[in-house]
């Protein structure tokens, strides 16, 4: 705004009067009323031209009344320019274009623009865009002012020539921290604007801007939607919806999902959920590209949880939210065992938006209680014994929500712990524990109870899983001890799965018990029938048997005598006696006096209930004689009386088979006829060599269910097969398993009743599967019917009474078979 005053000021001094009565005084003075009505000014020159002060007349005499004649001007035609097509929606809706038209026959210059954006600038202020500016001007896709002007109006001169019958277009660009269409979000049209194009024939085309009231955001007419889970994915939706008439956009957000958090910690410990990315109507807003960036703590935080990834590389300066447009917030989560859609509502999450236009729009979690363990939903079956293997186990299933760890096990067998002590059996033990494929314990405890936090602790492996949702998983135990190989616990000690008993401790409190049917142990009587030698036999310079005991109870050799034929040459003599693995009589010196008495030291050697053991002597200094051997041991059953077994063996000459007249068939020195009369040495038939025992050789070995043994004979002359054995231990029914015979198994062939060839093969049983459990009722293995019973062995029935204490004895396999 211009005010100037012009003032005649009348002179009162006398000596000036005279000359001049008044003196004229000028002052002006400019000023803006309001930034926003400056637009209101536009259209005059850039320069006002204010009126000079005028001299004051002069004393000349007055003119002449004469009048003149001035001519009056041209005036222009301003109709064949015009501005059309304004609009705001180019180049990404923050830029205003305006076609310039001229329909005259001439061409004209422009000469000044002036812009009017009061209203976008007042708007942008009021968000929070206090960076907005004009960019540029193009005319004609030619620059011609290069900003910036943070401020409106933007007035500029300007020199360029509007062709005749031309239309040319006029653009502003402007700058600053808004999204896209940010004038359209803002409720503005062209209309909002105001721009003044001043020719160079005095032509002004102008379009004046309509006033858009101050923003003033109604921040209840934002509306979140309930969370959504629409798919197993790990996806969570909410949509944001803007019912203002002015559009904004997102300038940060808090999203909270500790309830999802905890709740997948607890159906899945080894798992840790996390956040993976957040998007804006499809476009990634914050976490970059999949598996880029993980926040695996809520709650997320915009401005603090990796803030690089927000607003994004292509979104500034944040995601927007049209006047009436409706935005989908999505979350992917990943490494989620959480089933979002069934296991969570849409009260467990909250999010907090905040947005450029001051409103903050909130939905807080209202958790529901996080899920606790119901032990009701856990079950366990019934123990299963398998005899073969010495082994139990147990399936437990868990119904519930939520999966659980084993934290340890206690196991009762105190059955099969007092049976083994009283048939004298110590070497009863558990060897390990294994929760499925895996051992979680492998202490070796020869006590009841077996518990792994007391009995070798550190043998204990973590972690041992029970799944939630019907999982079932099997706790399998594992006993040895030293007759193993030949009986099973049941066979011997007639051991059923009620008489263990079984607890399971679990992380979540709680305990799945089996218990044993707590049967008191009553000790078998010892049965000297029994207990019996067989396979008796000479190899080589030693001679030996085993020594069968059937019953349960362990005995004890306390002494032992054994007679051998002597002549009284002190050729042969014996170096020791062996039995079950200890030399219990070994002087140092070759003994030649039949018969020799020799006990062990106290409490004697034992031999396992069910078991059997090999006694043995070696003889020395020359070739045994032939004649009757028998050794006589007495065992000792502790607490109940004595047995004696005896072995016997008779060692007889055996019949050369060659054509070769005997020994016995030569005639002695007292028949034979004077020198004259003997036949001469070329006469006389040679003696076949003696066979040498050390040049056969044998190996075993199993071929399907076959055992078969080579023997190579490096002697000159044949030999021949006198006595043969098969000892094989008694896996019962896990002898036979696939088509394949599984055991330890010795074949001892004698050759001339004189030499002995023996080889052992062991093919281990293998570890048995969960599934199918095997039978707990042992098979018998028939007798084969081309194997005679020696009359001499007692055949003990192949079946257990069910009422005795005693099992029954199996057969024995013998040498003289």
């Amino acid at each position: 705004m211009l005010v100037a005053v012009s003032f005649q000021h009348p002179l009162i001094t006398p000596f000036m009067n005279r000359i001049a009565p008044s003196l004229p005084l000028h002052a002006e003075r400019t000023g803006i009323v309001e930034q926003f009505r400056v637009a209101r000014v536009l259209g005059l020159p850039p320069v006002i031209q204010v009126p000079t002060a005028t001299a004051s007349p002069s004393l000349s005499p007055t003119p002449s009344k004469t009048p003149t004649s001035t001519p009056s001007p041209t005036p222009v035609d301003c109709t064949p320019y015009s501005l059309s097509g304004a609009t705001i929606l180019r180049e990404g809706g923050d830029n205003y274009s305006v076609y310039v038209n001229n329909a005259a026959a001439e061409n004209v210059g422009i000469t000044y623009v002036g812009l009017d954006w009061d209203n976008a600038w007042y708007w942008g202020h009021g968000l929070g865009v206090d960076n907005i500016r004009v960019n540029n001007f193009q005319w004609n896709s030619s620059t011609f002012y290069g900003g910036d002007d943070y401020s409106s109006p933007t007035n500029v001169a300007a020199s360029y020539n509007l062709s005749a019958g031309n239309s040319v277009l006029f653009d502003v660009d402007w700058s600053g921290s808004y999204g896209t269409n940010v004038f359209q979000n803002w409720g503005m049209g062209p209309e909002h604007f105001g721009v003044v194009f001043q020719l160079d024939n005095g032509c002004e085309l102008r379009l004046d801007s309509v006033p858009l009231p101050t923003p003033t955001p109604d921040c209840s007419l934002y509306t979140l939607s309930d969370f959504t889970f629409p798919n197993t994915y790990g996806i969570v939706n909410l949509t944001v919806t803007n019912g203002d008439t002015m559009g904004t956009y997102v300038t940060g957000f808090e999203f909270d999902w500790e309830y999802a958090e905890e709740y997948d910690a607890i159906v899945d410990p080894d798992d840790e959920l996390a956040l993976d990315y957040i998007r804006w109507d499809g476009a990634t807003m914050w976490g970059g590209a999949n598996g880029s960036v993980y926040d695996y703590n809520s709650t997320t935080n915009s401005a603090s949880d990796h803030p690089s990834t927000f607003p994004g590389s292509y979104i500034a300066p944040g995601p927007d939210l049209a006047a009436g447009d409706s935005q989908v917030f999505q979350a992917d989560f990943d490494w989620e065992s959480v089933i979002f859609e069934t296991d969570t509502l849409s009260s467990d999450f909250g999010i907090t938006i905040n947005l450029a236009n001051g409103c903050t729009l909130q939905r807080p979690a209202n958790p529901q209680p996080l899920p606790t363990p119901d032990c009701s939903q856990y079950s366990i079956g019934n123990i299963t014994y398998y005899n073969n293997w010495n082994q139990i186990s147990v399936d437990v299933t868990n119904n519930d929500a939520i999966p659980a760890n084993v934290t340890s096990v206690d196991l009762d067998w105190d059955y099969a712990d007092a049976y083994s002590e009283a048939i004298g059996i110590s070497t009863l033990r558990t060897d390990w524990f294994r929760w499925d494929s895996t051992v979680i314990w492998n202490g070796n405890d020869y006590a009841s109870h077996t518990n792994t936090l007391v009995d070798s602790p550190a043998s204990w492996n973590q972690p041992s899983e029970l799944d939630s949702g019907g999982d079932t998983d099997t706790l399998r135990v594992d006993f040895d001890w030293s007759g193993e190989s030949e009986w099973g616990l049941r066979d011997l000690m007639g051991i059923q799965p009620e008489d263990f008993g079984v607890s399971i401790y679990f992380d979540t409190g709680c305990v799945l018990s089996v218990p044993s049917q707590g049967r008191i142990v009553a000790t078998p009587t010892p049965d000297c029938s029994l207990i019996y030698p067989y396979n008796e036999q000479i190899t080589d310079d030693n001679f030996r048997f085993y020594v069968q005991n059937d019953n349960p109870n362990a005995a004890y050799l306390i002494d032992s005598r054994f007679d051998w034929p002597s002549d009284g040459s002190g050729h042969p003599c014996v170096d020791w006696f062996l039995f079950n693995g200890n030399y219990y009589w070994n002087p140092g010196t070759c003994y030649n006096s039949s018969p020799i008495n020799a006990a062990p030291a106290a409490p004697g050697v034992i031999l396992d209930g069910m078991s059997h053991g090999l006694w043995d002597t070696d003889f020395d200094n020359g070739a045994l004689l032939y004649g009757h051997y028998q050794t006589e041991l007495t065992f000792e059953y502790p607490g109940w009386g004595i047995c004696t077994v005896i072995g016997n063996y008779d060692l007889v000459p055996t019949q050369t088979a060659t054509t070769t007249q005997t020994p016995t068939n030569t005639l002695t020195p007292t028949l034979t006829p004077t020198p004259s009369d003997t036949p001469t040495p070329s006469n006389t038939p040679t003696p076949s060599p003696t066979p040498d025992c050390d040049d056969i050789s044998a190996s075993v070995s199993i071929s399907g269910d076959d055992i078969v043994m080579n023997v190579t004979n490096h002697n000159p002359v044949p030999i021949n097969l006198t006595n043969s054995s098969l000892y094989w231990t008694k896996y019962w029914d896990g002898m036979y398993v696939g088509g394949s015979l599984y055991g330890v198994f010795t074949v001892t062939l004698v050759f001339d009743g004189r030499c002995t060839v023996s080889d052992t093969v062991t093919r281990s049983t293998p570890i048995p599967t969960d599934t199918p459990t095997p039978s707990d009722t042992p098979t018998d293995t028939p007798i084969p019917s081309d194997t005679p019973i020696p009359s001499d062995t007692p055949i003990p029935s192949d079946t257990p009474t069910p009422d005795a204490d005693t099992p029954t004895p199996t057969d024995i396999p013998c040498f003289d078979c």
